[in-house]
């Protein structure tokens, strides 16, 4: 069991790190290329209805609990490890994660739920205003969101270098 344990640690970990690094690739893309910022408030709604509707939502309500399981398990894994920096940053990477997956929840889930209700055959007055003013809320949620997941990612990234050097100190002692 003493063997078997630092392996499931590493597979875990690297496990985390591969499913992460995706994650943060995809907020990577957007940031890079932001669609909604090139479309009039019509097109965002039809794109967005789409993008989020067809793909994003329903990918993302699986793979958002999935990541939040398999970092809680890595982290529980290498509780052990508490005092040393491999685990702060393991920790902190897990609250940027955290963060986000709060933001994206109390941000902009509720746009996104809005513009799933828009029925473009009957805009109201003002239902344009109003929707310009979601897309650019939106925009600016992606910025935030690229900061979190990015130092999630680069703090994860960080940590199999950590877990190679406690291992070898380990196997030393």
């Amino acid at each position: 069991m003493k063997l078997l344990l630092p392996t499931i640690q590493k597979v875990f970990l690297y496990l985390l790190l591969v499913n992460i690094g995706l994650y943060a690739g995809m907020v990577f893309f957007h940031e890079m290329c932001p669609v909604e910022t090139k479309l009039s408030a019509i097109e965002y709604v039809k794109y967005w209805k789409i993008a989020d509707g067809e793909f994003m939502n329903p990918r993302m309500s699986i793979l958002g609990p999935a990541l939040m399981g398999l970092f809680i398990t890595t982290v529980l894994l290498h509780i052990k490890k508490w005092k040393t920096i491999f685990f702060l940053l393991l920790g902190l990477s897990f609250l940027f994660f955290v963060a986000e997956v709060v933001y994206i929840n109390t941000q902009q889930m509720p746009i996104n739920e809005f513009i799933r209700n828009v029925d473009l055959s009957s805009l109201a007055e003002g239902d344009i205003a109003k929707i310009e003013q979601l897309q650019a809320k939106s925009v600016s949620n992606f910025h935030v969101r690229f900061v979190f997941s990015m130092l999630s990612f680069v703090l994860l990234s960080i940590t199999p270098f950590l877990f190679h050097k406690l291992d070898r100190k380990r196997s030393h002692n």
